[in-house]
């Protein structure tokens, strides 16, 4: 019961993320998937460059203030992958729909051709 209501909280927390970023098509959710991925390597690019400079920085002020940038750099870059982390779960959870939507067709397609076999057999030996 308790991996059921986590699961029910991931899906609710992937729906407020749709809603909030207004994503309706598998597209759209490409293309916001790309653009938070090129977000979060620009940030993280950044970042190792703060950490460079923080490394040869001998002032204590200026350093703490390096440090700071850095650790707001690292709560948005995960934020981010956070987002990007919803964006493939989501598109997993999509793929296996499609499967499971195009399984359930076909036992429906065999279900009526054989419904159609029998009433084809009555009606020969009628």
């Amino acid at each position: 019961m308790r991996k059921d209501i986590k699961k029910m909280d991931v899906i609710s927390s992937e729906i407020k993320f749709l809603c909030r970023n207004n994503i309706k098509t598998t597209e759209e959710l490409f293309l916001y998937k790309k653009e938070t991925i090129d977000k979060m390597n620009k940030k993280m690019h950044t970042r190792t460059i703060l950490r460079r400079k923080r490394q040869k920085t001998t002032d204590t002020e200026e350093r703490q203030k390096l440090c700071n940038d850095i650790l707001d750099l690292s709560n948005s870059i995960f934020e981010l992958k956070k987002e990007v982390g919803y964006c493939e779960d989501i598109e997993e959870r999509t793929q296996k729909m499609k499967e499971n939507i195009k399984d359930i067709e076909e036992k429906e397609k065999e279900i009526k051709k054989g419904k159609e076999k029998i009433q084809n057999e009555r009606i020969r030996f009628s």
